[in-house]
C-alpha cells in the first residue's frame, strides 16, 4: 500500500477550497447580473464545478490522469480568468478578489502535484499497473 504525501492532501484541500468560494462568488456576481438583467450562468457553472469535484477526487485517490486533466483545464481556462479579472476589477472587486485567491491555491496545488515528493506518488502509480500487467501469464488475456 502506497502512503499518500501530506503534499498531496494538501494541494487536493487547496482544488476544494480554490472552487468553495463559487457560492460566496455568485452571491456577488447575482447582484451585478440583477442589475444589468443577464442570467445565463446556471448550466455552465454547474458542470463546471461537477467535473472540476471529479477531477480533485480522483487526483486524491491518486489517479495521473487526473492530474494531468488539472493542468491542461488550468493552463487552457488561465487566459479567460486573466481577462474575467479585469472585467470584474471594475465591476465587482470582491469578485476578482475571489478569483485571483482560485487561481493563486490551483497554482499552488499544481506546484504540490508536479514537485517532489507528490509527482512520485503519481509515478508509483503508474510503475505499479505496469508491473501487474507485465506479470501475469501467457494467455490470460488482458
Amino acid at each position: 500500500m502506497r502512503i499518500k504525501p501530506f503534499q498531496v492532501n494538501w494541494a487536493v484541500g487547496l482544488m476544494w477550497l480554490s472552487i468553495a468560494a463559487s457560492p460566496v462568488r455568485s452571491v456577488f456576481e447575482w447582484t451585478h447580473l440583477r442589475s444589468v438583467g443577464s442570467f445565463d450562468l446556471g448550466v455552465p457553472v454547474d458542470l463546471t464545478l461537477v467535473l472540476s469535484g471529479l477531477l480533485f477526487w480522483k487526483v486524491g485517490q491518486g489517479r495521473n490522469w487526473a492530474r494531468i486533466a488539472f493542468l491542461a483545464c488550468f493552463v487552457v481556462g488561465l487566459l479567460p480568468c486573466v481577462s474575467m479579472v479585469k472585467i470584474d476589477l471594475a465591476q465587482s472587486p470582491p469578485v476578482a478578489a475571489l478569483e485571483i485567491a482560485g487561481v493563486v491555491f490551483q497554482t499552488a496545488a499544481l506546484v504540490l502535484l508536479f514537485a517532489y515528493p507528490g509527482r512520485d506518488w503519481f509515478r508509483i502509480e503508474t510503475d505499479l499497473d505496469t508491473i501487474s500487467h507485465d506479470s501475469r501469464p501467457a494467455g490470460t488475456g488482458s
